[in-house]
């Protein structure tokens, strides 16, 4: 599940591309791991999530539109949002070069294709991704707001029930790779980090959720970074998490994706 230190509730219609993973029967809701909607059939995630070493789990569902977990309808001052979708998955897209159990999770990222096409509303929306050249070659360090969203553990270890989010700082790569040089953990350029101050932190247990960024002026987010791993520690000040970069995978992603 997801762990958000540090962070607030969404709005009832904040953050639509968020997804959750089902692992068991439909009636369970064994959500271990989050998403993000890309396109009407794609949700993309860590790979780590549906490649599970020693465990013979998979991913069966994949649930849109959710705000409030406690609740079948979710509401917010008066305003209600439709119904969450669970949408089985048809197709699981591991990255050709990851390799279970990897403690730097190099290559770190999935697709799930949906069984039928998303219907798309204020409560389910698809989130952009940097596909432009010039985006590309961003290492979204600078002139960007940054932020993690997702359910589950906070800094309270408790469990919540509504999406929360956290603003994060993306640290300099190279500061990333010193603060995880004594460590097993071996940071590539394929690799974004982010978090670690202020105790607003996305946690180990948070995994495939989106790091997203918005660009001063503009309204439409962007997922740069699939969440892979962090301290063992939630929320230590000066220990960023470790995210996939997505602009290193965008030629991978396209190839993958078919209508």
């Amino acid at each position: 599940m997801n762990r958000i230190f540090g962070g607030e509730e969404t709005e009832i219609d904040e953050h639509p591309w968020l997804a959750l993973l089902n692992y068991g029967l439909p009636s369970t809701n064994s959500f271990y791991c989050g998403g993000v909607l890309i396109s009407s059939r794609y949700v993309m995630t860590a790979a780590h999530c549906v490649k599970r070493p020693l465990e013979d789990v998979s991913v069966s569902q994949v649930r849109l539109g959710e705000w409030d977990l406690s609740r079948n309808t979710d509401c917010s001052r008066n305003y209600c949002s439709s119904d969450v979708l669970d949408i089985a998955v048809e197709e699981t897209v591991i990255h050709e070069n990851y390799i279970s159990g990897d403690p730097s999770f190099h290559h770190d990222i999935a697709l799930l294709r949906l069984a039928q096409d998303v219907p798309f509303s204020d409560f389910i929306k698809p989130i952009c991704l940097p596909i432009d050249t010039e985006l590309r070659k961003n290492n979204f360090e600078h002139f960007f707001q940054s932020e993690i969203a997702g359910w589950g553990q906070n800094e309270y270890s408790t469990f919540s029930e509504k999406k929360l989010k956290a603003k994060v700082p993306v640290v300099k790569l190279e500061k990333c790779k010193n603060i995880y040089d004594y460590s097993k953990h071996v940071i590539t350029d394929n690799q974004i980090c982010a978090g670690g101050e202020g105790g607003r932190d996305i946690c180990d247990g948070d995994s495939g959720g989106p790091l997203m960024v918005q660009i001063q002026g503009k309204i439409n987010w962007m997922a740069v970074g699939v969440s892979s791993f962090g301290p063992a520690t939630c929320g230590i000040e000066g220990r960023p998490s470790v995210f996939t970069r997505v602009t290193s995978y965008i030629p991978w992603i396209l190839s993958k994706i078919r209508p």
